[in-house]
């Protein structure tokens, strides 16, 4: 987790030198911390923890947190290339 952790500073420092809107640095690392955080979920051995359809109550978190994010990102770039932001 912590070297998921440095990949994701050092992703989210080289964009916000190139960032074209504002928000697209904290909404890249929401996407990438869930999905990050999806996956770290199936490696952690917690039979105790709670459970939906399979899923931690994390994981149920990241399938919200991931599209959405991604989805607002979506719009707020096509605004950003078209002037509109």
């Amino acid at each position: 987790e912590a070297l998921a952790a440095v990949v994701l500073l050092a992703a989210s420092l080289v964009l916000l030198g190139r960032r074209r809107f504002r928000g697209q640095v904290i909404l890249a690392v929401a996407i990438g911390y869930g999905v990050f955080r999806f996956a770290f979920e199936y490696l952690r051995d917690d039979p105790e923890r709670a459970q939906l359809l399979g899923f931690s109550g994390a994981q149920l978190i990241s399938l919200a947190v991931v599209p959405a994010c991604a989805m607002i990102y979506l719009v707020l770039a096509t605004r950003a290339r078209r002037g509109t932001a």
